[in-house]
């Protein structure tokens, strides 16, 4: 009878809606490829405007391509220049995947304006 009740237990608690929600992430701005090949999506970053000249930081998501099943490193420094300005930064690894003889690695993170 124990393992009856606690069987319906686990069966209710897991039956039960759970209200989630994404956080709001911006648009991404502008995309491209490093002279490297590093394909990166540049993202508005609170509090600035996306069609302001100058910001002084950008958010960056970059998906680095590997020939052969290797392990990244867990930071990528990054440099972008956008409207004539240079933003330079060090990008965290978030994860990678082996597949097909390819790793592929997406590092986030932020670069700042430098000029």
């Amino acid at each position: 009878m124990k393992i009856l009740i606690s069987l319906l237990i686990c069966f209710l608690t897991l039956s039960i809606p759970i209200n989630a929600h994404a956080s709001t992430s911006s648009a991404p701005v502008y995309s491209g490829y490093t002279e490297e090949g590093t394909y990166y999506v540049v993202y508005q970053t609170e509090g600035n405007n996306v069609y302001a000249i100058r910001s002084d930081r950008l958010f960056i998501s970059a998906d680095k391509i590997y020939n052969g099943y290797i392990y990244p490193n867990p930071t990528l420094y990054f440099t972008h220049t956008q409207n004539g300005i240079k933003y330079t930064g060090v990008l965290e690894l978030q994860s990678y995947i082996h597949k097909d003889g390819i790793t592929t690695a997406i590092y986030t993170g932020y670069v700042y304006a430098i000029s």
